[in-house]
């Protein structure tokens, strides 16, 4: 049977990604620590050949979708845009230096605003997220991070949209006041949409310190001793709180719980798609809702 020996095939080259042990790079800065944890220790986790698949197809698209975008800035007048010195460092100090890489730096003429630009992929979930003004965590941390490193004017994300060919265009401010959450601009067809938010430096003591701890990580016990960061036994449609602004929850049905008759609960993201939740989940199991796999751990 030829699919069974593809994911065979699949399962072998996932096992040479997770040889790499490098944590210090701003995309992974926001990364919970215990996975960063486990990856510094070089463990090889699972990673399910058809979740190894949806990241590759992210990151093909990514790829020829960042080569055309890139030649139309190339071919535009009001903007210069530079493709050189696109690895940095960035210093936190104490000696924890993380490193990015950049799609490049953008000069926009017109305003007098140098910045970088970054091309991603994404989900339709991820994208109607950040039009809901939820923009992923881990974006936020990353320009952030290229802001404090490069003292530029913004970073703007490119995001597109990998089922509907739909473009968005996130740029983080350094300057934006900070009382404004998000600006919303779209066209009229609804084809493309721009978000401007306030850049924020608030995580950097956050991220110097889990570097800190990362330091003192030397075996698997040591990662075992830091405490899981996600709680998904609290609903996370209300907070805990059993309410909304409509009343009670109805995803929880006011309990601010999310587990089952018998104790269990599923995981969610980002857990549920990390290659070492066995490790920090050891009582799960998989159901199927559908073709869509559910972890329950009891």
């Amino acid at each position: 049977m030829i699919v069974e020996k593809i994911y065979q095939e699949y399962e072998k080259i996932n096992l040479v990604r997770m040889l790499d042990n490098k944590i210090d790079r701003c995309s992974l800065a926001n990364k919970c620590i215990r996975y960063l944890g486990f990856k510094k220790l070089g463990m090889l986790g699972k990673l399910t050949p058809r979740a190894y698949m949806i990241f590759k197809l992210g990151e093909m698209i990514e790829l020829i979708v960042k080569d055309d975008i890139l030649q139309v800035i190339r071919n535009l007048s009001d903007i210069e845009f530079e493709e050189k010195n696109l690895d940095v460092k960035v210093d936190l100090g104490e000696g924890i230096v993380l490193d990015g890489h950049l799609d490049g730096f953008i000069y926009d003429k017109a305003n007098d605003k140098y910045g970088v630009l970054e091309i991603k992929s994404a989900s339709d979930y991820a994208f109607d997220e950040a039009l809901d003004g939820k923009i992923d965590e881990d974006y936020r941390v990353q320009a952030g991070l290229y802001a404090y490193a490069l003292n530029v004017d913004f970073v703007m994300f490119i995001f597109y949209r990998k089922q509907t060919s739909h473009l968005l265009e996130l740029v983080f401010w350094k300057n934006l006041p900070s009382n404004v959450k998000v600006q919303y601009m779209g066209n009229q067809e609804k084809d493309y949409f721009v978000l401007n938010t306030p850049l924020d430096f608030d995580f950097i003591d956050r991220v110097r310190e889990k570097y800190r701890k990362l330091r003192e990580v030397n075996s698997i016990e040591d990662v075992f001793a830091i405490p899981i960061p996600y709680d998904y036994t609290v609903c996370s449609n209300c907070g805990g709180s059993g309410l909304k602004e409509y009343g009670k929850c109805r995803s929880c049905k006011g309990t601010g719980k999310k587990v089952l008759e018998d104790g269990s609960f599923y995981l969610g993201y980002p857990c549920s798609y990390c290659a070492y939740n066995m490790l920090c989940y050891p009582q799960q199991e998989v159901e199927f809702e559908g073709l869509k796999p559910k972890v329950r751990v009891r």
